[in-house]
């Protein structure tokens, strides 16, 4: 797929752009080498195999930053030289922690788990595109209504809280085998107390990182951006707090993926892109740059109200529920 990805990426663009051929073909390897890259982190995950995943990030990081310096400094760097140095560095890693590539040729395999993952990637997919979807919707109605500058503030703002993600990014990648070790083996009490310890650290981490953001927002700002758009604390207080609901939105996610329903994600995100599109909307047109915050908030606040329904209400997460679900798809 990884492979595939790259050949079929090479004509797309090359009808879509105008861009020279070496470089499209560059950006099309690329692709197929970052997924050989993912491919390997994702089965070193499911097998809990922390070191080589370290190992590996480190290599990809570290060999990429350093040939990138070395080929600036002596002036032989491009655009198309930056995506072959990336191709190399995403080829270099699953090789030094001797992840079997044969794994990528087997089609066979391949085949058939992609069959067997399609009904439970297909819900990612959707609940991805819905999400990118009233994304951009929602950014491109915020600069119509705020203009170019208010919204590039939004945007800085947004930036500085996402300084949080490379931490939840990294407690969801350790959690998610972990939890779901936890059904395989049949314990429901270990998997609620996996969720319970991930909900924990999801939130005490952006809590502890979010505040910080929020109590010296203008010097912050200023180091990073300029004096001329700090000034905005309780923006940036709305932001950090649809950060902290995302982060226990985050733990809830794992909790449904985990347990065999990741179609409640899709539910989440189809109510909460309703309400993003629509009354988000009118938020920033009657209230501005505040109002384009609460809007970024209320899309949590949808999410989790959801959750707590499909939890609370529907009895989703029950013991009993799980070890049907668990059953059907066995």
């Amino acid at each position: 797929m990884a492979i595939l990805s790259g050949i079929v990426s090479a004509p797309i663009m090359m009808l879509t752009t105008t861009s020279n051929t070496s470089l499209l073909l560059a950006t099309a390897v690329a692709v197929g080498a970052f997924q050989i890259h993912d491919l390997s982190r994702a089965v070193r995950a499911s097998q809990l195999q922390w070191t080589r995943i370290l190992i590996g990030d480190v290599v990809l990081h570290v060999s990429r930053t350093l040939v990138l310096g070395i080929m600036a400094i002596i002036g032989n760097l491009d655009a198309t030289m930056a995506l072959l140095i990336y191709t190399g560095a995403s080829i270099a890693s699953p090789i030094i922690t001797r992840f079997p590539l044969r794994i990528v040729c087997d089609f066979e395999s391949l085949r058939e788990v992609i069959v067997n993952s399609w009904l439970f990637g297909r819900w990612l997919l959707m609940e991805t595109v819905v999400s990118s979807l009233s994304t951009q919707i929602y950014v491109l109605f915020t600069s119509g209504f705020l203009g170019p500058a208010a919204a590039g503030v939004l945007g800085a703002l947004q930036q500085i809280i996402n300084v949080i993600n490379v931490i939840q990014i990294g407690i969801h990648d350790y959690l998610l085998p972990n939890v779901r070790s936890a059904l395989n083996h049949g314990n429901y009490d270990r998997w609620v107390r996996w969720n319970i310890y991930g909900v924990s650290a999801m939130v005490f981490a952006t809590v502890a990182i979010v505040i910080p953001l929020v109590l010296y927002e203008e010097n912050i700002v200023s180091l990073i951006y300029s004096d001329a758009i700090s000034g905005h604390r309780k923006v940036l207080l709305y932001l950090a707090t649809a950060a902290v609901l995302g982060a226990i939105n985050c733990a809830w996610t794992i909790a449904y993926r985990t347990s065999g329903m990741p179609e409640a994600g899709v539910i989440a995100k189809v109510a909460s892109a309703l309400v993003t599109t629509t009354v988000g909307v009118m938020l920033v047109r009657d209230f501005g740059l505040i109002g384009a915050a609460i809007g970024v908030l209320l899309t949590q606040i949808i999410w989790l109200l959801i959750f707590l329904y499909l939890t609370l209400m529907r009895h989703s997460l029950s013991r009993g529920n799980i070890k049907h679900l668990l059953r059907k798809i066995a």
